[in-house]
This record gives C-alpha cells, sequence and structure tokens, in this order.
C-alpha cells in the first residue's frame, strides 16, 4: 500500500509540473454532441457521438475529460436521444438498452431517471409507428391491386405489373400481390411469345413468296414449311401447295417427321440465343435506368426478364433495389441508425481524485476480460505498445443482442502499459477504449529503494520551492506586476474567464460568422487578439484556418476597403509567399478590387492545403460601420453571403451595434450568431485577481471580495485596480494586501 502511494504521489508531481493536459479527443467530441442536441441539431450529434464511441466506448459516470476534471459520460442514452428526435425509434432503444445493460448510468440518478423515461416514450412513438406503417400499408396493396385488375382488364400488362410493384414494395409477402404478380409475368410472356412468333412467321412468309417469285421452289418449300409448322395458316398452306407442285421428278422436299423435328430444334436453338440475347440487354436496360434515377423503367426491365426467366437472380436482385427506393417514396422510410458496439471491462482499476483510472498489478502476467454488446457478431482487435494482440473471442445471442466475450492475455514489461480496444460491427460500426496497467516490480518492496526514492522525492519537493523563493524574491526586486490596465491582453497566461466563450466561438466558426457585443472595455478586443491565436495553433481534420486581425477605429468610409485588404496582405504575408495584390492608393480602391483580392488570396490558400481553407477576419470597432453609406454594409455582407460562402467568415466586435443591427431594415439582420460579452462571474473575476501574483504576494478572501464589489466583475476595471494595488506593495516593501490598500487606491473614503 505504501509503494502505491509512493508511485500515485510521484505521477500526479509529474502532471503538476507538465502543466496543464489536452483534453481528450473523445471529449470534444462529446462536447460537441452536446451542443448539437441543445440546438436540436440531431444529425450532427448521432455523427459527433458516432465519433467519440470510436475513441471511448464504455460510458462511465466519472470519466476524466483533461487535467483533473471529471464528466459524466453517457454516449448511448445520449445517442438514443438523438435517434429518437430523428424518428428512428428501433434505434433510439437499442440504443438505450445498450446504455441499461453497461449499467454506468445507474450511478446518477438523473440521468438514469431520464433514461427511463426516454424507454418509455421511445417504446410508446415506436408501437405508434408501427400501427401507421400497416394502416399505410393495407391502403397501399388495396389501392395497387385495384388498379392492377383495371389495367389488366384494358389489356395493359406491364402496366398492371408496375402496379403490383407498389404492393409488392412495401408488403412483399403479400400473399395476393404475389399471386397476382406470377399470373401477370405468365401473361406478359405468353404475350412476348406470341409476338415473336407472329413476327418470325411474317418474315418466312415473305421469304417464301420471295423464293417463289425467283422460282427456288425447293427453298420456298422449306421456308414455307417452317412458317406453317409455327403457325398454321390456310394462306401459308397454299402457299405450301403451290411450291410442291412446282417441284419436279423427285425433287419436292422431304418432309419427313425427322425434317419437322430438325425445323424444331433450329427454331427452338435460335429462339433460345434471341431470349438469352434479349435479357442481357434488358438487364443492362434495367441497370441503366436505375443508376439514372428511373425506378419504373427499371422495374419494368426486370419484370420482363423474369417474364423470360423466371428465377433470374440479376433481375431478383435488380427489383429488390427498386422496391427499397419505392418504399422509402412510399412510406417515407429512411435506413435505420446503427449502433455502435459497447465495451465493458471485468474492471479492476482504481480511480484517483481527478478521475484518472490505473490497474496497479504485480506480477507480469496480465488477463484482461470483457464483454461487447451490439445487435451482431463483432470484431475485437487489441493492441499495445509492441503491436497488435490476439484476443479469444466467444459470442452469443440474448435475443435482438449479441454479447461477445473477450480475453486478451499479456506479459507486461515493468511500468505503464495501455491496451487500446477496437470493436467493429457487421454494419462497419467502431468503438474503441483504453485500459491502462501499471506493472509494479518487486523491487519496490525493498526498504532501501524506498529510502532512495523518498529521498528523490524530497530533492523533487525542495527543489521547486528553493527555485520558487529565488523567483519571487527576484521578481520582487524587479518591481513585478502582471496586470495590464488599457491595452489587449495578448498574454495568454493573463487571458481569464473567457475559455468557454472562445470555445463555443471555436466550435461555431466553421459554418458561421458571429457578433461579440457588450459594454466598452469588457474584453471584446482580447478575445479577438485571444481567437487569433487559438486559431493559429488548431488543427483541424477539415478546415485550414487563416486569421487577420483587423481594427477598423477611426477607419474613414473611403478606406475601408482598402484597409481590409492591406491588413489581410500584411498579417498573411509569411503564407502568400511574396504573392501580389492590388496596390492602389486608398482614393482609388473599392469594392470590386477588394473582390479580385479576395479571390486571388483564397485561391492561392486553397492550393497550399488538401483542407478546405477558411479566412477568418476578426474585425474590431465594427461600430465604425453604422456611419458608413448602407451600400458598403451590403457590399460587405455579399462577400460572405455570397462570393466567398464557403471560404471566408468573419467574428466583429462592437458596443451598440447590436441595437441598429437587430432591427429589418439593417442589411445584417440575422446574419450573425449573436454573444454578449458580460462582466466576469464571481469564480472568474477571483481568478483574475489573484493567480497572476500567487506566490508572489497575498490577497485575502475580504480584499478579493471587496475588489470585485467595486468593480462590477469588469475586467478593465480589476486589472485597472490591481496595477495600483501591486505598485503601492511594492513602495511601501510588502506582500499582503489589505482592504485598506484597496480603498486608498480606489478612492473610497
Amino acid at each position: 500500500m505504501q509503494h502505491r502511494r509512493t508511485i500515485l504521489l510521484a505521477v500526479v508531481a509529474i502532471v503538476l509540473i507538465a502543466g496543464p493536459v489536452a483534453a481528450d479527443p473523445w471529449y470534444e467530441y462529446y462536447t460537441n454532441a452536446q451542443q448539437a442536441l441543445e440546438r436540436e441539431d440531431w444529425t450532427a450529434a448521432v455523427q459527433q457521438l458516432n465519433a467519440a464511441l470510436e475513441k471511448k466506448g464504455d460510458s462511465s459516470a466519472r470519466a476524466r475529460s483533461y487535467g483533473m476534471n471529471v464528466v459524466e459520460y453517457f454516449p448511448y442514452f445520449r445517442l438514443g436521444v438523438a435517434y429518437y428526435h430523428l424518428g428512428q425509434f428501433d434505434a433510439a432503444l437499442q440504443a438505450f438498452e445498450t446504455e441499461a445493460r453497461l449499467g454506468a448510468i445507474t450511478e446518477s440518478e438523473s440521468a438514469n431517471a431520464q433514461l427511463a423515461e426516454f424507454r418509455v416514450l421511445a417504446e410508446e412513438a415506436r408501437l405508434a409507428q408501427v400501427a401507421e406503417r400497416a394502416r399505410r400499408i393495407e391502403n397501399i396493396v388495396a389501392d395497387s391491386l385495384a388498379e392492377s385488375a383495371r389495367l389488366k382488364h384494358e389489356g395493359q400488362i406491364e402496366a398492371a405489373i408496375a402496379a403490383v410493384d407498389k404492393a409488392l414494395a412495401v408488403a412483399p409477402e403479400n400473399v395476393d400481390a404475389l399471386a397476382t404478380m406470377q399470373q401477370l409475368r405468365e401473361t406478359l410472356a405468353r404475350q412476348q411469345r406470341e409476338r415473336e412468333i407472329d413476327h418470325r412467321v411474317s418474315q418466312l412468309v415473305e421469304e417464301g413468296r420471295a423464293l417463289l417469285g425467283a422460282g427456288d421452289y425447293e427453298g420456298a418449300s422449306s421456308v414455307l414449311g417452317e412458317a406453317h409448322f409455327l403457325q398454321p395458316d390456310p394462306e401459308i398452306q397454299a402457299l405450301l401447295d403451290r411450291a410442291t407442285r412446282r417441284l419436279q421428278d423427285g425433287a419436292a422436299p422431304d418432309r419427313s417427321d425427322e425434317d419437322i423435328r430438325l425445323r424444331e430444334r433450329r427454331y427452338a436453338e435460335q429462339q433460345a440465343a434471341e431470349v438469352e440475347a434479349r435479357i442481357e440487354k434488358l438487364l443492362v436496360d434495367a441497370s441503366n435506368s436505375f443508376e439514372a434515377g428511373a425506378t419504373e423503367a427499371s422495374l419494368a426491365a426486370a419484370n420482363q426478364v423474369l417474364a423470360l426467366n423466371p428465377g433470374n437472380p440479376a433481375a431478383l436482385e435488380q427489383i429488390a433495389r427498386a422496391y427499397a427506393v419505392i418504399n422509402r417514396r412510399l412510406l417515407g422510410t429512411r435506413p435505420g441508425g446503427n449502433i455502435p458496439p459497447a465495451l465493458r471491462f471485468v474492471d479492476l482499476r482504481e480511480e484517483d481524485e481527478d478521475g484518472q483510472r490505473l490497474q496497479i498489478i504485480r506480477s507480469p502476467d496480465f488477463r484482461l476480460t470483457g464483454i461487447v454488446i451490439d445487435e451482431s457478431p463483432v470484431e475485437v482487435s487489441v493492441y499495445s505498445d509492441d503491436g497488435e494482440i490476439e484476443p479469444t473471442l466467444n459470442s452469443q445471442s440474448l435475443g435482438d443482442f449479441t454479447l461477445t466475450e473477450f480475453s486478451v492475455e499479456v506479459a507486461l514489461a515493468p511500468g505503464m502499459t495501455s491496451l487500446w480496444l477496437l470493436a467493429s460491427d457487421a454494419g462497419g460500426m467502431n468503438s474503441g477504449t483504453e485500459y491502462s496497467v501499471l506493472y509494479v516490480q518487486p523491487l519496490l518492496r525493498d526498504p532501501r529503494f524506498q529510502a532512495l526514492l523518498l529521498l528523490a522525492a524530497g530533492v523533487a519537493i525542495a527543489v521547486p520551492l528553493w527555485r520558487g523563493n529565488r523567483r519571487r524574491t527576484e521578481l520582487r526586486r524587479r518591481k513585478f506586476n502582471p496586470y495590464v490596465a488599457g491595452a489587449p491582453v495578448m498574454n495568454d497566461d493573463m487571458f481569464f474567464g473567457r475559455r468557454q466563450l472562445v470555445a463555443r466561438i471555436l466550435q461555431t466558426i466553421h459554418n458561421n460568422s458571429l457578433l461579440l457585443y457588450g459594454e466598452r472595455r469588457i474584453g471584446k478586443t482580447s478575445i479577438q487578439h485571444q481567437l487569433k491565436r487559438r486559431l493559429l495553433d488548431i488543427d483541424d481534420p477539415h478546415f485550414a484556418f487563416y486569421p487577420v486581425y483587423i481594427d477598423l477605429q477611426g477607419t474613414p468610409q473611403e478606406q475601408f476597403f482598402w484597409t481590409i485588404a492591406r491588413d489581410i496582405a500584411e498579417e498573411l504575408a509569411p503564407t502568400l509567399d511574396g504573392l501580389a495584390i492590388t496596390e492602389s492608393m486608398p482614393s482609388d480602391y473599392g469594392y470590386r478590387d477588394l473582390l479580385g483580392d479576395l479571390r486571388l488570396i483564397i485561391t492561392y490558400l486553397q492550393e497550399k492545403s488538401p483542407k478546405t481553407a477558411k479566412l477568418v477576419l476578426l474585425i474590431d470597432e465594427v461600430d465604425e460601420l453604422n456611419e458608413y453609406d448602407p451600400r458598403i454594409n451590403q457590399r460587405l455582407r455579399s462577400l460572405f453571403m455570397k462570393n466567398f460562402a464557403e471560404n471566408l467568415v468573419a467574428v466583429v466586435s462592437g458596443v451598440e451595434i447590436k441595437k441598429r443591427w437587430e432591427r429589418e431594415g439593417s442589411p445584417w439582420y440575422n446574419f450573425f450568431e449573436e454573444i454578449e460579452v458580460r462582466p466576469f462571474d464571481e469564480q472568474e473575476a477571483r481568478d483574475l485577481i489573484r493567480k497572476p501574483i500567487e506566490g508572489i504576494f497575498k490577497a485575502d478572501t475580504d480584499v478579493i471580495e471587496r475588489i470585485i464589489g467595486l468593480t462590477g466583475g469588469r475586467p478593465y476595471l480589476i486589472q485597472k485596480l490591481c496595477v495600483a494595488l501591486v505598485t503601492r506593495l511594492h513602495e511601501e516593501r510588502r506582500r499582503k494586501m489589505t482592504v485598506a490598500d484597496v480603498d486608498a487606491v480606489a478612492g473610497v473614503r
């Protein structure tokens, strides 16, 4: 137990020294999914949840997201909610059942209650949907068969078959529809054979007449004899008798039974070849028509194939594809949602206060077991740093679900080992998760080694303390003052209280422009600079961001478009590699010049990366636009709405813009997603006051509350007041702030 605590302390120390830990990818997807659910974008929620499950397929009531933070992670429940609102109730129920089987959600009373409520709602909706679907199918079948009977009576056999196709598309096992289709196909086949015989006989009679006219009585006798064999007719018999009489002295054709059988066999072979060729052509026509979206024409061709060759597999496959299209058209159905596999371990990991889960073992022989829950058997792959490990699998069906047990055995090296599990189902859905194991060698039981480790830990603690004390002394000697009063906050270490707002903007900016509004000196400019830094560092899988900060303060109308072009060219100069744009004087530069330069710049940026180039204009002091000619605003808006909709977005900030731009007459009405920049809440304000001077100066709770009360949580006023307080402490060579200091620098009596 003692050496376990020692190891955990060492791990915590490493984490603290290393600094903040970035959020795991699964948490980013899960956060995006929750935001999509809040804005009722159910399709996006499904996509983001599936992406999260590929990274982490096991639910948890305390999943570590980043750093010391833990969250509830119930992805299958959230997935079920999204499918419920999409009307895919079977998929929703499967997701809810999966979450319930995993069991982690029972640790959260509120989430478990919501799960129970949604399961009831989904089951009721599914039953109603089934009943409504059955009623609609019954009506469609009845109407289709009635229409088919009418068309058959009128002699329109192919149209009658098309009518029955509707019934079979929605009710493929309906006995009446199947029987009607069989009768119609037989009628169609008979009609086709009769047409082919009529055509063949006409050709033979025409050929026989020609041979008679040419004096070839033997040839005429043979051809007319075949015609009479196919279709006995008095007229044909008369022509045949005429040819026979003209033959002289034993030249009459041998019309023995053998000759008749020969002609019959020859005709059958010829007919079979013609039928085969016709079938091949009809199958090509069916496939081409289906790909072109002509479903009915595709069905007609496939049904003709079945009339000629019942059971033809290619025709049956084509009919099944066409029936699926007609089914969706008639019933409005769509493919049901697939639920990714769910993973659950025989979990022997221990959870620390920071949410990290780790199993500590004292033997190198390690065995990991668990189950995968899915609608079908799954494939499970296991990987470690040394490569892939073959697991043992055993699947069994449990009603609508398949339970796949897995186990994997591995010989561990000393230290930390992470096993990555990936489960894939037949529908192509994946889920994965990581299981971490720490193998502690017996050497740790040696008291001498423990003493050495404690000594090292003491040194590790003492050295930072010594360095911290030395740093505090040096900072006081240099009259250290970290606060910024007036200028935008450029240092990330001094950027407090807006991280959630920045994260919200970064999650939205892919497709939307945003408006930041709020009172003066509330921090809008600092947010713009922070956005620029974050966009430069972000590694997005789909977009390459190119942020440009533009300050419109004091910009006259005639220089507006030139200012935008100049700032873009200057800030992106290293990326543009010397690309030349319009160099006209401001008085000559207008909207069309900017349009041409932007087209040139975006084309150049798009060629630099396979990702979509996204030019982000961070426009500050945008209130200036209110004083411009409305046509300027209209032209600027057209850049985002028409010319560069895919590649250009903006984050604009100002004070009075919301009041003016929310009017329907404004060019910017309903264009931006609006975000108000408010004063800090109490915790954000405390962080801004305390953290920059932590370890250097002291500020008790009463001092911090006094500062918040005087400033109303406005970051500029807090920084201004704190600048004066730190200066006062330096002058008086003190480390501790007092309420009297606050009142003195604030001028309170």
